[in-house]
């Protein structure tokens, strides 16, 4: 599971790696990047939520893809996933999550809609 998925004019949509888990951690331990999740993460909560997108991933063949910049940095993710057991019942929903340095640029809708 390497290697770019989608590219859009400025950044790479790709399959999640090891080498990730300090960035995702980074980006859940920021209080304004999660304001509107309820709060941070620690590291083994962030660390399980990788595993359960690579493993969406090898189910679905599809998740929330790690996004990076053309030079390689790290910016957060967008995709879609499937919600098996969710209050709403089950759907596919898009999601994003991004570091605040990519805030305000357009990333998350040009990403997304790539995701899509």
């Amino acid at each position: 599971m390497v290697g770019t998925i989608i590219q859009t004019a400025r950044m790479r949509l790709r399959c999640w790696q090891d080498a990730d888990r300090d960035a995702f951690a980074a980006l859940h331990a920021d209080p304004e990047v999660m304001r509107d999740a309820g709060g941070v993460l620690d590291r083994s909560q962030s660390d399980a939520k990788l595993d359960r997108y690579r493993a969406a991933f090898d189910r679905w063949g599809f998740c929330r893809w790690a996004v990076e910049s053309l030079a390689g940095d790290f910016l957060g993710y967008t995709g879609a996933m499937k919600r098996q057991e969710h209050p709403l019942g089950p759907h596919v929903d898009i999601g994003w999550r991004l570091m605040r340095s990519a805030w305000g640029q357009g990333c998350a809708t040009e990403a997304a809609k790539a995701a899509l």
